[in-house]
Formats: structure tokens, C-alpha cells, sequence
């Protein structure tokens, strides 16, 4: 499995859908450039530093991408910016493709087999805290192979692949983070058997999607708000693996009318769970997600099974649905607030809206 199977959501047919997703990272040694206001290079600190430093980065704007391949580094800033867009891809961006020019602005990367995806030894309990990435023709922070990520206080702006990504993930944690204008998830979890996420009072806005979990289970995310994306969130399972074991809870989806069309056109989705589960939705608002515009996608909460497998992979299961769907506020959402094609063992309870598909899901 390659990570640039991940990158884009495409969705009515069985084909596209399965090929969900995201890109990923690489192999180059990269080394920072200073900043000349200072001559602090923080890929240099990187360098020197030892497992469990802590480097606080002075104040600046850096034009470099940063790769983290040590165990404990905590990653401190204050009104910094890390604008990637000339430096060199990093190890993440050339993990499955030697020759991309794509360069992300932090990496943060374990060793992971490249045929079976499986980590081998895991880069563990790296922190990054208070920077912004901007402007990154990459990721503007993306991991593989990790062990405890946790990525709090930072603002990712107007990159062209993900806002923040975990891959091969176990224990990640995204607190308190802003995701606006990045070309694909602002948050993204996935290719993790048991992520034991924790995705906690983020806000993503303007992205292609605000959160995405693809292929990852047992998560948490609450407290978060996702508006004016073309997707508020999406729980994707059969891309190819299950997607189990996630508690979204008190969350804001609203507005999330952005109209992406470049594959297969998506607009007008609030909570949408696809194959998803032993999930529990409960006390979101879920609110105007209503566009015009054409999409593969659309309402309020939607609950339905995966798409079946493309030819490649013939192997991949249909996932149905299970899970509950309680004490929510869905309203304005169209075609309707609650949507569910019937599948699986799905159990809705006390949810205040106004229109589902079919009906008698409110109340």
C-alpha cells in the first residue's frame, strides 16, 4: 500500500471512493536553511538535538521544510512561521516516490515497512506546539510510523495537500489546532489499526473536507468545529480496511457548502459515515449544510455502507454500518438532516431535526 493512495476523496463509484485519500512521506535528508533575520535553522536544531530535547524555536518566518526522525523532541514555538514552498521535500513527501517535488513542512517519520505499511519501530513521543505552516505544495504536517503525536496550538494555512496527517498512527493526539484553506482534509487519520486518537477543540475551515478518518480505529473527536468546507467529516471505512470504534461527540459541523469539483463533485455535507462501525455521534450540531450544488454526498448526518471494491482489489469487503446516532441538533441540513440507506444496525435516538431520510429517524 502506497501513501498516495490516500489523497482524494472521489465518491459515487465504487472505484474512485476505494481510492480515497491522501499522499505521503519520503526519503531525502533534508537540511534547513537559516533564517537570515537570525541564523536559527530549525531542521539544524533538529539535528543536533538528542532523544527528549526540547527546542524552542526564536520568533521568525523559516523557509524551510523540518523532518523529525527522533524519539521525544518537543517542537516549541511562539510566532513562528514555517513557509516550506522552495526548500526540499522531506523524508515524508518521498517515502513511496523518490522523485516527488512535493514539500511538506513538517515530518515527522518512524520506520515503516514500504510493502506492508507495518511499523517497524515507531518515532514516539514527539511534540510540536505553537508554529503555523503555510503555503507547503505538500502537507503542512504529516507523520508516519509514530507512537504519541501530539500536535497542539498550531495553525495550518493554505497548503496544498492536508492541514495535519497521521499515518500509521497509535495514540495521536490534535488539540487545539486551526486548519483553513489547505487542498485536502484540515485533519486527517488513517492506515492505523487501533489509533486510539485523540482529536480534541480544532477548528477547520475552507479545506476540501475538515476532518477525515480513513481506515483507522478507535478515536475520539469532540469539542471540534468544521465549517465552510465541502465536507464537515467523514468516517470512511473500505479504503481498504474497517473504520471502528469512534466517539464523535459535541462537535459544531455547520456550513459546509464549499463546492469541490475537480474529481467527483462534493458539497453540502455535514457528519457523513460510510462503512463506519461501532460508532457513537452524539450531542453535535449539525446545522445549514445545505448547498445547490451537484454533490455525491449530501445532508446532514449520513449513515450508509461502503462502496463496494474497486477491480484491483477485489478482496476488500463491503462494510456495513452499526452504531448510534443520539441527541443530536440537525436542522437546515438538505435533502434532509439524517440520512440512512437502510444498511446495517444503525440506532437513532432522541435526535432533534426536523426532515430524514427515511423518515421517523427524528425525535
Amino acid at each position: 500500500m502506497h501513501l498516495r493512495r490516500a489523497r482524494l476523496l472521489a465518491a459515487a463509484s465504487a472505484t474512485t471512493l476505494a481510492t480515497l485519500a491522501v499522499a505521503g512521506p519520503a526519503a531525502a535528508d533534508d537540511r534547513g536553511k537559516p533564517d537570515p533575520h537570525h541564523g536559527f535553522s530549525i531542521q539544524a536544531a533538529v539535528d543536533a538535538a538528542k532523544p527528549g530535547d526540547t527546542i524552542r524555536i526564536p520568533p521568525g518566518t523559516y523557509h524551510e521544510s523540518v523532518t523529525i526522525t527522533k524519539d521525544g523532541i518537543r517542537l516549541l514555538a511562539d510566532r513562528v512561521v514555517i513557509a516550506p514552498a522552495g526548500a526540499d521535500p522531506t523524508a515524508c513527501d518521498t517515502f513511496d516516490d523518490p522523485e516527488s517535488d512535493r514539500v511538506s513542512g513538517i515530518c515527522i517519520l518512524g520506520e515503516v515497512d514500504p510493502e506492508t505499511f507495518a511499523p517497524i519501530d515507531p518515532v514516539t513521543g514527539v511534540t510540536v506546539r505553537g508554529v503555523t505552516v503555510t503555503g507547503a505544495s505538500g502537507d503542512g504536517l504529516v507523520s508516519l510510523g509514530t507512537e504519541h503525536l501530539r500536535v497542539a496550538d498550531s495553525r495550518f494555512t493554505d497548503n496544498d495537500g492536508y492541514g495535519a496527517a497521521a499515518f500509521v498512527t497509535r495514540g495521536v493526539a490534535f488539540h487545539g489546532n486551526k486548519a483553513t484553506g489547505n487542498g485536502e482534509a484540515g485533519f486527517y487519520i488513517g492506515d492505523s489499526e487501533k489509533a486510539h486518537a485523540n482529536v480534541r477543540g480544532n477548528h477547520s475551515a475552507d479545506n476540501m473536507m475538515g476532518f477525515f478518518f480513513r481506515n483507522a480505529s478507535v478515536g475520539e473527536a469532540r469539542g471540534n468545529v468544521a465549517d465552510g468546507n465541502c465536507l464537515g467529516m467523514l468516517l470512511l471505512a473500505g479504503a481498504p480496511g474497517p473504520v471502528t470504534d469512534w466517539k464523535l461527540r459535541d462537535n459544531k459541523v455547520t456550513g459546509n457548502n464549499k463546492v469541490c469539483a475537480d474529481d467527483l463533485p462534493i458539497s453540502g455535507a455535514g457528519i457523513v459515515l460510510l462503512g463506519a462501525q461501532e460508532f457513537h455521534v452524539r450531542g453535535n450540531a449539525v446545522l445549514d449544510n445545505n448547498s445547490e450544488a451537484v454533490s455525491v454526498v449530501e445532508g446532514g448526518i449520513v449513515v450508509q455502507s461502503s462502496f463496494p471494491a474497486p477491480p484491483e482489489e477485489p478482496q476488500v469487503p463491503v462494510f456495513e454500518p452499526s452504531g448510534e446516532v443520539e441527541r443530536n441538533k440537525a436542522k437546515g441540513n438538505q435533502p434532509a438532516d439524517l440520512v440512512w440507506d437502510g444498511t446495517g444496525d444503525v440506532d437513532f435516538d432522541r435526535n432533534q431535526c426536523l426532515a430524514s431520510l427515511p423518515e421517523g429517524l427524528c425525535g
